[in-house]
Protein backbone atom coordinates (compact mmCIF):
# COMPACT_ATOMS: atom_id res chain seq x y z
CA UNK A 1 0.00 0.00 0.00
CA UNK A 2 1.58 3.50 -1.07
CA UNK A 3 0.65 6.43 1.32
CA UNK A 4 -1.79 7.70 -1.91
CA UNK A 5 -4.31 4.84 -1.83
CA UNK A 6 -4.38 6.05 1.71
CA UNK A 7 -5.36 9.55 0.92
CA UNK A 8 -7.45 8.30 -1.91
CA UNK A 9 -9.72 5.76 0.33
CA UNK A 10 -13.27 6.62 0.30
CA UNK A 11 -12.62 7.81 3.97
CA UNK A 12 -10.36 10.25 3.40
CA UNK A 13 -10.46 11.29 -0.35
CA UNK A 14 -13.53 13.80 0.35
CA UNK A 15 -11.60 15.55 2.66
CA UNK A 16 -9.18 16.77 0.11
CA UNK A 17 -10.66 19.27 -3.06
CA UNK A 18 -7.90 18.40 -5.14
CA UNK A 19 -4.75 15.77 -4.66
CA UNK A 20 -1.76 16.40 -6.30
CA UNK A 21 1.12 14.21 -7.74
CA UNK A 22 4.64 14.87 -8.99
CA UNK A 23 6.15 13.09 -11.51
CA UNK A 24 9.27 12.64 -13.80
CA UNK A 25 7.28 11.46 -16.72
CA UNK A 26 2.96 12.06 -17.00
CA UNK A 27 3.35 8.78 -19.17
CA UNK A 28 4.15 6.32 -16.82
CA UNK A 29 1.92 3.49 -16.12
CA UNK A 30 1.49 4.62 -12.30
CA UNK A 31 0.67 7.89 -13.25
CA UNK A 32 -1.76 7.27 -15.46
CA UNK A 33 -3.48 4.61 -13.23
CA UNK A 34 -3.37 7.81 -10.88
CA UNK A 35 -5.07 10.38 -13.28
CA UNK A 36 -7.72 7.70 -14.08
CA UNK A 37 -8.61 7.96 -9.90
CA UNK A 38 -8.73 11.79 -10.60
CA UNK A 39 -5.52 12.62 -8.78
CA UNK A 40 -3.84 15.69 -10.76
CA UNK A 41 -0.69 14.19 -12.38
CA UNK A 42 2.22 16.97 -13.03
CA UNK A 43 5.21 16.26 -14.65
CA UNK A 44 7.92 17.84 -12.85
CA UNK A 45 11.58 18.32 -14.39
CA UNK A 46 13.41 18.21 -10.74
CA UNK A 47 16.36 19.77 -12.34
CA UNK A 48 14.94 23.20 -12.95
CA UNK A 49 16.10 25.52 -10.44
CA UNK A 50 14.54 26.96 -7.18
CA UNK A 51 11.96 29.41 -8.69
CA UNK A 52 10.98 27.55 -11.43
CA UNK A 53 10.36 24.19 -9.35
CA UNK A 54 8.11 26.52 -6.88
CA UNK A 55 5.62 27.87 -9.56
CA UNK A 56 4.26 23.93 -9.04
CA UNK A 57 3.48 24.11 -5.66
CA UNK A 58 0.79 26.80 -6.20
CA UNK A 59 -2.69 25.83 -4.89
CA UNK A 60 -1.23 22.97 -2.33
CA UNK A 61 -1.06 23.69 1.04
CA UNK A 62 0.42 20.22 2.23
CA UNK A 63 3.51 18.55 0.71
CA UNK A 64 4.22 15.45 1.51
CA UNK A 65 7.64 14.28 0.01
CA UNK A 66 7.89 10.56 -1.02
CA UNK A 67 11.47 10.98 -2.90
CA UNK A 68 14.22 8.54 -1.78
CA UNK A 69 17.83 8.75 -2.21
CA UNK A 70 18.21 8.21 -5.79
CA UNK A 71 21.37 6.95 -7.38
CA UNK A 72 24.78 8.25 -6.01
CA UNK A 73 22.49 10.82 -3.90
CA UNK A 74 20.77 12.48 -6.42
CA UNK A 75 17.69 12.30 -4.49
CA UNK A 76 18.83 13.99 -1.68
CA UNK A 77 19.71 16.84 -4.06
CA UNK A 78 15.97 16.73 -5.18
CA UNK A 79 14.97 16.43 -1.83
CA UNK A 80 16.81 19.80 -0.76
CA UNK A 81 15.53 21.28 -3.62
CA UNK A 82 11.82 20.65 -3.21
CA UNK A 83 11.86 21.63 -0.32
CA UNK A 84 13.35 24.92 -0.69
CA UNK A 85 10.90 25.23 -3.56
CA UNK A 86 8.05 24.65 -1.13
CA UNK A 87 9.11 27.29 0.95
CA UNK A 88 9.90 29.59 -1.78
CA UNK A 89 6.19 29.23 -3.19
CA UNK A 90 5.01 30.48 0.20
CA UNK A 91 1.67 28.42 -0.05
CA UNK A 92 2.84 25.45 1.39
CA UNK A 93 1.62 25.34 5.12
CA UNK A 94 2.49 21.41 6.00
CA UNK A 95 5.97 20.04 4.55
CA UNK A 96 5.98 16.01 5.71
CA UNK A 97 10.23 14.78 5.21
CA UNK A 98 10.09 11.12 3.52
CA UNK A 99 12.31 10.26 5.95
CA UNK A 100 13.05 11.19 9.63
CA UNK A 101 17.08 11.50 10.09
CA UNK A 102 18.74 10.75 13.45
Amino acid sequence: MYITDGFLSPKLRTKFSNITVFTRSADTKSAKAFAAKGVQVVAVDYNQDVKELAKHFQGIDIFIDTTGGGENGTGFITREKLMRAAAENGNVKVYIPPDFGV
